[in-house]
């Protein structure tokens, strides 16, 4: 039973309780004064995200609190701190969040994590939201696709998985900000809105809540310039190291690779799987394996048969719904039953030629003022390089380093200063 009265656009309220989220107000200071809250920059599941003024070094930073009861759990700090061992000299390390500082802090609610990371603006899925057509420019597209791919083969050389990649996962630099005032960040990306926090029964709040919501702030707005297109790589609480063995992804299920859907170990291979997922969606409008029913595992799968053909025969037999959504050769079974009581899958298969090639395109047609669509040597490449990673079988994948080393991302790596 709710506790609180619901919030739109905030965290959720009821995990503001033993094991959850640490309580916070708007001035509250943290490593004994070096870091003031000043805004909120977003939440999870399992943290919520701040803008914080680091008085020690004079620069803004995000300060990242985790629940009590992801701190016991999360190996986030020690991969970050792994991740910052590794290569000077690797191409893909400036697209990864750097991990400036870390501590622990007890509230009522238990003991939290304290994670410091640079800042970054808006992730790509939010910048495609801001453009109408919701796509970016291909020139950025191929610049963000590029630098992704060089990101990973940093993180996947040394020796970890990231686990949850997408375009939300995925951010813009800022341009410098360090120098502003509060008063211009205020009037630039706009004042903290905040909603007070109120119990259904109507009895004070107690320690364990903040009297207040914030609602996140949006660092971008159009017309904001950096020097270049640069994309920080954020989130690395699903994150592991790749010889530990696990079956479960933090990735939304619209990414995830097939073994993981028949509980199979997943790896690195798993990650490339994500990227070209994520990929298709830098690049265009819409998923790659789209949901037509709420049955959203059956639907993905669904999808991928749709796209890449049959699943090899351990998991087509696997498969429980099978006979519902595909028929034997994997055409779409457009049979009323329980599950499905309509049709809700387009007729026949669409091949991934076909969806690359349909990529910018909305529901199969042309729109008006479309800014940009793929060469036909972007199409090539761009294809070439999905085919290679959306392969059934993890081993047959492409490894980062493979696809970094490919012709089509090669000639995009140059756009931004680094080989």
């Amino acid at each position: 039973m709710s506790i609180y009265h619901w919030q739109e656009y905030t965290e959720n309220i009821e995990r503001y309780r033993v094991g959850g989220y640490h309580p916070i107000r708007l001035d509250d200071e943290f490593s004994n004064g070096r870091y003031r809250i000043v805004h909120k920059l977003g939440y999870g599941t399992f943290s919520t995200v701040w803008l914080a003024r680091d008085r020690v070094e004079n620069r803004y930073v995000s300060l990242k609190i985790l629940t009590a009861l992801s701190t016991d759990n999360s190996s986030e700090s020690t991969i970050r701190n792994h991740l910052g061992q590794g290569s000077l000299h690797h191409p893909g390390r400036g697209f990864i969040l750097s991990l400036l500082d870390e501590f622990s802090i007890d509230g009522p609610n238990g003991k939290h994590k304290c994670i410091v990371s640079e800042i970054a603006g808006a992730s790509v899925r939010e910048e495609k939201e801001c453009n109408e057509q919701d796509l970016l420019p291909v020139k950025v597209a191929r610049e963000v696709t590029a630098q992704l791919a060089l990101g990973l083969a940093y993180i996947h050389s040394c020796g970890v998985l990231h686990g949850d990649l997408h375009t939300h996962n995925i951010a813009f630099e800022l341009p410098d900000i360090n120098s502003w005032t509060l008063e211009q960040i205020f009037s630039h990306y706009g004042e903290p809105r905040t909603n007070e926090v109120h119990r259904r029964d109507d009895q004070p709040l107690g320690l364990e809540a903040p009297p207040y919501l914030v609602e996140p702030v949006f660092l971008w707005k159009p017309g904001d310039t950096v020097p270049a297109r640069r994309i920080k790589i954020l989130d690395y609480g699903e994150a592991s190291f790749a010889n530990k063995e696990r079956k479960r992804l933090g990735t939304p299920l619209r990414l995830q690779p097939p073994e993981s859907f028949f509980e199979e170990s997943v790896g690195l291979p798993a990650d490339m799987w994500a990227f070209a997922c994520t990929a298709f969606e830098i690049f265009g409008r819409s998923d790659l394996f789209e949901r037509w029913y709420r049955a959203e595992r059956d639907t993905v799968l669904a999808e991928m048969v749709r796209t890449l053909g049959i699943l090899p025969q351990r998991w087509w037999d696997k498969w429980d719904n099978r006979s519902k959504f595909c028929m034997s050769d994997g055409t779409p079974n457009h049979k009323p039953s329980k599950l499905l009581p309509q049709s809700v899958f387009p007729p026949g298969f669409k091949p991934l030629a076909l969806r690359v090639q349909d990529i910018r395109l909305d529901d199969g047609r042309e729109a008006d003022g479309l800014p940009d669509q793929l060469s036909e040597d972007d199409s090539t490449g761009f294809l070439r390089l999905l085919s290679s990673l959306l392969r059934y079988e993890p081993s047959e994948r492409a490894t980062a380093e493979e696809v970094v080393k490919s012709d089509w991302i090669r000639q995009h790596i140059e756009n931004f200063g680094t080989k």
